[in-house]
């Protein structure tokens, strides 16, 4: 546990707050435990400390006039600062501006556009609109049984040992991720995803990767909308903080 006594071997402390309450309200806090460090504490979040790990100038010696990061894990936001215009660097871990603007980190619900969740939900629509629209057999119902094989059928045998690698390119994705979550059923899926939480989503993403590499072409086209999405968050945000420069 850090104690006041703790703060001449502590460099830096990464603490992830929401807005300008919650810096200044911890920043207080802080102050209190380490009172003779108040003038050198700095409250941010990730994407501020995650400029620190940031290059300030190309192998030719010459300043980068932009700094943009863009975090996709579970969730995704783009940060970015115009270093033109900034201010002294030593309060935080990366040259701070007015001229800083941030794209997305709303949420699984309103964004995370290009996540890991945001990749596992697009993919498990798309797999259960590709099976029912091209692989359901006529006269069968979607919510019948559904086996390991690319087409339902009625049997309530489990899914096959399948592995990705190996078959990725002619097994639907819907089998795939019925494999990935030791499911047979369309029903046990529907069941799940009602409750499932945000992290048990987003673990899915691995299994789309790895299907969409080997071949999978639905996979493969939720990667790519995945993918697009988070490369027009990074060029709004580039033109965002190029513009507040000028």
């Amino acid at each position: 546990m850090i104690n006041s006594n703790s703060y001449r071997f502590l460099f830096s402390i990464y603490l992830g707050v929401l807005n300008d309450t919650d810096r200044n309200r911890l920043k207080n806090v802080l102050g209190r435990v380490w009172p003779t460090v108040t003038g050198r504490l700095w409250v941010g979040n990730d994407l501020e400390s995650s400029m620190g790990r940031l290059p300030e100038r190309n192998e030719e010696g010459r300043e980068y006039l932009l700094s943009v990061v863009a975090i996709s894990g579970t969730g995704s936001c783009c940060y970015g600062t115009d270093s033109t215009n900034s201010s002294s660097g030593k309060e935080a871990p990366r040259n701070s501006s007015s001229s800083s603007a941030k794209i997305g980190g709303y949420g699984h619900v309103l964004g995370d556009r290009g996540s890991a969740y945001s990749i596992a939900y697009r993919a498990l629509r798309a797999a259960l609109r590709d099976y029912e629209h091209n692989h359901l057999e006529h006269g069968k119902s979607s919510e019948g049984a559904y086996g390991g094989s690319a087409t339902a059928n009625t049997s309530s045998t489990t899914p096959k040992n399948i592995k990705v690698e190996e078959s990725a390119s002619s097994t639907t994705l819907l089998t795939l991720l019925l494999q990935q979550l030791n499911m047979v059923e369309i029903y046990e899926l529907v069941s799940w995803s009602l409750v499932a939480s945000k992290h048990e989503v987003a673990d899915l993403a691995r299994t789309v990767l790895t299907a969409a590499q080997h071949g999978n072409a639905v996979a493969q086209t939720v990667l790519e909308e995945a993918t697009n999405e988070l490369a027009d968050d990074i060029v709004c945000l580039v033109n965002k903080v190029s513009q507040s420069s000028v």
